[in-house]
């Protein structure tokens, strides 16, 4: 008879994590903050606001409190028991104590400064600042505008879940099997992990959240790596002589040779490579990135991408049997290079590369200003790099928030496959990327495909449909909105110092319902939950 391991039940920690990125927090959200800290305080919780900026919670508290100016809101805070933290604390942890090895680690700390700054994207800011956060110290992460039904019969204790993680979560026919039952056919049990992760508990240095941030790299790497066709960010002579740019003979020619259908594959790569030189160029010129202490380094990399890009149009030159050197130089004072000369020894002359390079940096950032309505999607600041993530397309109407399918790539199905992998372990133990070690923890004879099912369960708070359970709080799921609030500003902003803020849509679903664009609205009214599926075979 197999003899069975008992395991001790560890507690998850009494600790409640919010995380506010990006702008003013909402008076309302601050309040349900407020209210739930004080509440549980006697029961030994604590909370943690997680930021980018401590001046965002101080307005949200000065609005609160209806006082201009309340004081530090480190100390006003810490007296409700709510201890405000800046999110570069975590990324300094990253560091002294890094979850990964090095690369991943530094590809983690620039995809969250990169989400914040470049692509503003910061609902994915928040899904990785939650990840690590529960990571090192473990606890609750709740959503600001998820809402506590505290009562005065509320009692405060931490969960010790059998597999040291809760959440909303549940099993469900994975697409093609639920079709088939759907149609009346035979069908198999094969299962999917759905759920989100606006609401979570979990034990510190659970193998579930490190897995979770490894897939989310691997997401975002594959979206650095899709290309972005030639022609969705045009660089025909046309289109830079309409944006009053006037092309030297050498600009004419590498334009239109990179343009014929011979030159595809070759053009691709250019635009890819001159795109991604300006979008670093852009992250190192905003005031939000620059320390003092690093001006020198970060003078450096500037003049270090200004001659990759020039290396870049001459290796491009040479592909395309043009030669510079057969082209003058024209008379026009060349300004952009006229700023990095105080900075850089290397640039003495004005060259026909450094003519070209200048036009092509401010041709794409005149193009990105004209299309921010677009790449803005109606009502959140544009950015360099929605242009390559979000190519501009001539009459589209489409107003859709674009930046929430990548959001739900890169974190909600990279948990949603990091928890499958966990729960069927057992049957993957060779080719899985938990360690045995990390493992010792859990039960892993009980983690097979076969279990998925009933293993899920275990990981589901869910009292129902619009309420989670977590600490003995019931959590419910009637958004509070205010996400939205922030961005329902008609007028699109060009300015870099500010961040949009995060918009939360209450409905979205990737199972195998087909709903009217009607019952989706209504859904959306109605604030009802994001189900989201990851893909598990049994």
């Amino acid at each position: 008879m197999k003899e069975h391991t008992e395991f001790k039940l560890e507690p998850i920690p009494s600790l409640f994590h919010y995380v506010w990125v990006g702008g003013q927090i909402q008076a309302d959200d601050l309040k349900s903050i407020i209210n739930l800290s004080r509440a549980s305080r006697s029961s030994g919780f604590k909370t943690i606001l997680w930021t980018d900026d401590e001046k965002h919670i101080q307005k949200g508290f000065d609005e609160m409190t209806l006082e201009e100016g309340s004081g530090d809101i480190h100390a006003s805070l810490k007296s409700f028991n709510v201890e405000v933290r800046n999110i570069h604390t975590l990324l300094e942890n990253l560091k002294n104590k890094p979850i990964f090895s090095n690369k991943e680690t530094n590809d983690l700390i620039i995809n969250i400064l990169r989400e914040a700054i470049g692509h503003r994207n910061l609902a994915s800011v928040s899904d990785l600042i939650r990840y690590c956060a529960l990571y090192y110290e473990g606890g609750y992460y709740l959503d600001t505008d998820l809402r506590p039904n505290i009562t005065k019969d509320t009692k405060f204790k931490a969960d010790t879940p059998e597999l040291g993680f809760v959440g909303k979560f549940s099993a469900v026919l994975d697409y093609y099997q639920a079709l088939l039952r759907r149609l009346g056919e035979p069908y198999k049990q094969i299962y999917e992990v759905a759920g989100n992760n606006d609401a979570l508990g979990v034990i510190p240095q659970h193998p579930i959240l490190r897995t979770t941030i490894q897939k989310a790299l691997a997401t975002y790497a594959k979206f650095d790596s899709e290309l972005t066709l030639f022609t969705d960010f045009d660089f025909s002579v046309d289109k830079i002589e309409a944006n009053n740019f006037t092309l030297s003979a050498f600009d004419k020619d590498f334009l239109n040779t990179l343009s014929e259908e011979k030159n595809k594959a070759l053009a691709a790569k250019f635009m890819n490579s001159i795109l991604d030189i300006s979008f670093n160029l852009r992250l190192l010129n905003n005031p939000k990135a620059q320390i003092p202490a690093q001006q020198d380094a970060i003078n450096q990399k500037k003049a270090a991408l200004i001659k990759s890009s020039e290396q870049l149009i001459q290796e491009t030159s040479r592909a395309l049997g043009l030669d510079p050197k057969n082209y003058s130089v024209a008379a026009s004072k060349n300004i952009f290079v006229a700023l990095f000369q105080k900075l850089v020894a290397w640039i003495n002359n004005v060259t026909v590369l450094t003519k070209s390079n200048e036009m092509l940096l401010k041709h794409i950032n005149l193009t990105v200003k004209q299309h921010q309505k677009q790449y803005g999607f109606g009502y959140e600041k544009s950015t360099q790099m929605d242009a390559k993530r979000y190519p501009f397309q001539v009459g589209s109407v489409d107003k859709s928030n674009k930046r929430r399918p990548l959001t739900i790539r890169a974190a909600i199905y990279s948990l949603c496959d990091a928890i499958a992998e966990f729960l069927t372990y057992n049957d993957r133990k060779d080719s899985s990327s938990l360690t045995a070690e990390e493992m010792t923890k859990f039960p892993v004879e009980k983690l097979t495909a076969s279990n998925l099912k009933e293993n899920v369960c275990k990981l589901s708070s869910l009292a129902d449909n619009m309420e989670i359970t977590l600490a003995g709080c019931p959590i419910a799921f009637h958004y509070a909105n205010s996400w939205i609030r922030s961005r329902e500003k008609k007028h699109v902003s060009y300015d870099d110092s500010e961040l949009p803020s995060k918009t939360k849509h209450a409905f979205f679903n990737a199972t195998v319902n087909k709903v009217s664009k009607e019952e989706v609205r209504e859904k959306t009214e109605q604030t009802q939950e994001v189900t989201l599926t990851s893909t598990v075979g049994a």
